[in-house]
């Protein structure tokens, strides 16, 4: 029984993040890890081929996904078997600089928790 239900674009985007990570992680996770530091560069395409963050809006640079592609990101990172890309890390930190951006508030976690 499948729980989760991926659609076609789903689908889609996870083959486009696994060949990604082919090309642009996988290849280099030794020496990331050897090195404990994963270059900027690889943070900057990922979000330049919209796989961080995909649950943003569009409106600030997002996919605007649902919650699966934050899934099919969590699945595809753990094949490449390193700890380097938090990525889950990154999307929490980003969304609380978009909230204090949006809002101009002081306490942004009423509106997080």
């Amino acid at each position: 029984m499948d729980i989760l239900k991926y659609t076609k674009e789903h689908n889609r985007f996870r083959e486009r993040l696994a060949a990604f990570l082919a090309k642009e992680v996988t290849p280099h996770v030794e020496q990331w890890e050897k090195d404990h530091i994963v270059p900027k560069s690889i943070w900057q395409k990922m979000g330049k081929a919209g796989f961080l963050c995909t649950s943003i809006s569009p409106e600030y640079g997002g996919i605007g996904g649902d919650f699966l592609y934050s899934v099919i990101v969590a699945e595809e990172l753990s094949r490449t078997v390193q700890s380097g890309l938090a990525v889950s890390l990154h999307r929490l930190s980003l969304i609380l600089i978009l909230l204090v951006q949006k809002n101009k508030k002081k306490n942004i976690f009423q509106d997080v928790f």
